[in-house]
């Protein structure tokens, strides 16, 4: 997709927020924070001033969400994408923390198990998290960690990677979790890994409000789009709508490579990106 146009002459979905590139946040993406934290490129204030640049975007895109039911407030959502790199962490982040800042008791939570990232946005330990709750005996109390950069949000971190994800995300554990957040929480997001890539998103989003599909401009192919779309509706998930992310006012055709580096990396399936524009 190259113009927001195409996108809404295209994809018949709300199109909830947009969201600017953002350069300070590009270090993040798989497979670049690591080396980015190495050069000193990361910290936690340094995130906190790029977010505050581009706080209004998430603000709209919290309010869209809020007003997309009059009967039934949105409570909780999964944030994912079709391909990795389409900046859904860093949406799922900056919607977390506009939805604090406007008042919410919001908790986030990083489902995307393989290759996480949450934690790196906010300076965080991710020794102990979600795949720790799971398996282990251990308590919400112990996982869940404030956020010290914005009152009101929490985070639970990916923890250690399990050989499977899949099976404890389906769990009847994990689903006694997720109601014990809605009690607690006044909104509840989860990171989940891309749509092309594995299906933890569709494992999650039953037990949500509905899954928010984050498209990179210039990296979002239409064929990969509908496909992802189609398995969404044949799985009955409720998809609230997309948010376009990375749009730049001097975006060109050339913007797809800007990041530098290939749809795949980070999740070892660069193959699942080959899809004709």
């Amino acid at each position: 997709f190259r113009s927001l146009e195409e996108i809404k002459n295209t994809i018949r979905l709300p199109l909830l927020g947009t969201c600017p590139y953002n350069k300070n946040l590009a270090v993040l993406f798989p497979g670049n924070h690591k080396k980015a934290r190495k050069k000193g490129l990361i910290s936690p204030q340094t995130l906190s001033e790029a977010f505050n640049l581009t706080l209004d975007s998430y603000c709209h895109l919290y309010t869209n969400i809020s007003l997309l039911s009059a009967d039934k407030p949105i409570n909780s959502i999964v944030i994912s994408a079709t391909f990795p790199q389409e900046g859904k962490t860093s949406t799922a982040v900056g919607l977390a923390k506009a939805a604090a800042m406007m008042g919410k008791k919001v908790l986030l939570v990083d489902t995307d198990m393989r290759v996480p990232s949450v934690h790196s946005y906010f300076g965080l330990d991710n020794q102990t998290g979600l795949s720790q709750l799971v398996t282990d005996n251990i308590t919400l109390e112990e996982v869940i960690k404030s956020c010290p950069q914005q009152e009101n949000l929490f985070v639970i971190t990916a923890g250690t990677m399990p050989p499977n994800p899949i099976p404890l995300l389906a769990s009847n554990k994990w689903h006694s979790f997720m109601e014990q957040f809605y009690q607690q929480f006044d909104f509840v997001i989860y990171d989940s890994p891309p749509l092309t890539v594995f299906p933890d998103a569709k494992t999650i989003a039953p037990q949500t409000d509905g899954l928010v599909l984050v498209l990179g401009m210039g990296l979002a192919r239409r064929p990969a789009v509908q496909q992802v779309l189609n398995d969404l509706q044949v799985s009955r998930i409720t998809v609230l709508g997309l948010v376009v992310n990375g749009l730049k006012r001097d975006f060109n055709h050339s913007y797809g490579h800007a990041y530098g580096y290939g749809y795949g990396y980070g999740y070892g399936y660069g193959s699942s990106a080959q899809v004709q524009q």
